[in-house]
């Protein structure tokens, strides 16, 4: 499976991360927030309230605009998305807050500008499955000197993470739905963004679970005129959405696209998705792909799942082969 500009911690991996808090030198001062007054109603209007706030201001290195969505994950997980983070820094539940997580909730990882990392095991690949809780994430849209109406990037971390904002200030909006965030990061996408713009809407609008709304803007990337790499990374975060369109259009992609770099994405997906039917499709492609360079994605897929049903797959491919 291809690797994703995203961080997923769980378990020991977290753990050890934390340790190397232990004698962490007190923080310094805390980046400049600004909080919306009234954070509620349509997301579109706070960010304007943000950008007149940050014309006034006269913000001319550029500023961030954040606000927060909720997303079910494994209880001891932490997230990031083109973040940079650091222990140096304040994490943002203190700085949106003013609060301080729990030792056991922070992460230390300085020096890594962008994360490219695996997801975190899930239960159908073998291994025992986390709870799942309701946690907070952030999404920051980092905005040059005041007048445009695109940030440059976005990012998104759980609050636990202590971020470098480049001594610009933030402007907080306060919570939003999942339908009014989905709706302005869909609206910063177009053929007129750059490129490193659309591959952050589209991996932020993934983590999203709204699949009436996630599928089809991941199919339209994915069918539309991208570069193979974005189309690849749309099908393989499809994988993301336990729904049965999504399951159709990866089965439908892995074998039919036009790009093998896409193909194998539909594979990613495949082996990402949370439906047995999603498994059975990579155990198809496996035994019955027509094409080995996709028989082969598939088989690696299958090797990463520790199953009484993964292990009888691969047996019956052994077999075939002789």
């Amino acid at each position: 499976m291809s690797p994703r500009r995203f961080l997923w911690l769980a378990g020991g991996a977290l753990a050890l991360a934390l340790m190397a808090l232990a004698g962490r030198a007190p923080l310094p001062a805390a980046a400049s927030i600004v909080r919306h007054p009234a954070p509620s109603g349509p997301l579109s209007g706070r960010l304007d309230w943000a950008l007149g706030e940050a014309a006034k201001a006269g913000a001319g290195k550029g500023f961030w605009v954040g606000f927060g969505i909720r997303r079910e994950m494994g209880e001891h997980s932490q997230m990031g998305v083109n973040v940079a983070f650091t222990s140096t820094q304040p994490s943002l539940e203190e700085l949106i807050y003013g609060r301080r997580p729990a030792a056991e909730k922070r992460i230390s990882t300085d020096g890594a500008a962008v994360v490219r990392a695996e997801r975190a095991p899930s239960a159908a690949a073998g291994h025992v499955a986390e709870r799942n809780v309701a946690r907070e994430l952030a999404v920051l849209l980092r905005f040059g000197p005041p007048g445009a109406k695109r940030p440059r990037s976005i990012s998104v971390c759980t609050l636990s993470y202590g971020i470098s904002f480049d001594e610009l200030p933030v402007y907080w909006l306060g919570p939003a739905s999942d339908d009014d965030s989905l709706g302005l990061l869909a609206g910063f996408y177009g053929p007129d963004a750059p490129l490193e713009l659309r591959e952050a809407v589209v991996e932020v609008v993934a983590l999203h679970r709204k699949a009436d709304v996630v599928v089809p803007f991941l199919e339209r990337v994915l069918n539309g005129r991208e570069p193979d790499k974005l189309r690849a990374d749309a099908a393989e975060l499809l994988g993301d959405q336990p729904d049965a369109r999504a399951l159709d259009i990866l089965k439908r992609t892995a074998r039919t696209d036009a790009s093998l770099e896409v193909r194998k994405g539909a594979v990613s997906g495949l082996a990402e998705m949370e439906l047995p039917a999603a498994f059975e499709a990579l155990v198809d492609l496996a035994l019955h792909g027509r094409e080995t360079k996709i028989r082969v994605e598939a088989i690696e897929a299958l090797g990463n799942f520790h199953t009484p049903a993964a292990s009888k797959a691969l047996v019956d491919i052994i077999k075939g082969a002789r």
